[in-house]
């Protein structure tokens, strides 16, 4: 666990001061985590892609917004568990 977040950070920091391939090497090794999460709140009559779509919009935003010093309750955030909160505070407003 501690070498994917270590991979991640670096991954981030990277695709933050513009990295295209870090961005995109981000973007693959979430996409499932993305379609995972977005599974349910999936509506009837919506389009699965869609959601999809947004939750990826919702993975640049993260990295655009993740810093490497965040924390909740005194407790450090990892990348992957920032983007989990980001994408359930996208998907429940």
């Amino acid at each position: 666990m501690e070498k994917r977040e270590n991979k991640d950070g670096k991954l981030v920091r990277l695709a933050q001061s513009g990295d295209n391939d870090a961005m995109e090497q981000l973007c693959a090794e979430y996409k499932d985590t993305v379609r995972m999460l977005a599974r349910p709140y999936f509506l009837i009559g919506a389009d699965r892609d869609d959601l999809i779509q947004e939750g990826m919009i919702g993975l640049f935003k993260a990295v655009r917004d993740y810093k490497s010093d965040c924390c909740i309750r005194l407790r450090r955030l990892s990348f992957r568990l920032f983007l989990l909160w980001h994408l359930s505070r996208l998907w429940e407003r």
